[in-house]
């Protein structure tokens, strides 16, 4: 794959040390994989990479509106159930209301 260039929708271009360019996503590249709008991966990221089964990916480079991901881990995250991967025995994964319901009481803290 010497010299190919990996295409996805947006991101910049990166070389891994195998030699083979790799496209890097941004939000909006995330977003377009999964078959979701940009605003339902705003509210559910932060949920997704908190899930106790399976774990959003992290970024591979940047923060923020920065942020880029290699689109390999998000195939294997779908692959591995998603946001629907069952939860390890004695952890239950917080449902959406239980989730909103915890960040309206951190709200009030603040």
């Amino acid at each position: 794959m010497t010299g190919q260039l990996l295409t996805f929708p947006g991101g910049p271009a990166v070389a891994p040390r195998s030699g083979y360019a790799l496209r890097l996503i941004d939000r909006g590249g995330v977003a377009e994989m999964l078959g979701v709008t940009r605003e339902k991966l705003y509210r559910r990221l932060g949920e997704w990479s908190h899930h106790p089964a399976n774990p959003f990916p992290a970024p591979v480079l940047g923060r923020g509106a920065g942020a880029r991901w290699d689109p390999r881990a998000i195939d294997r995250w779908v692959a591995a159930g998603g946001e629907h991967a069952t939860a390890p025995a004695g952890m239950a994964a917080d449902t959406e209301d239980e989730w909103a319901a915890r960040l309206d009481g951190r709200a009030l803290t603040l």
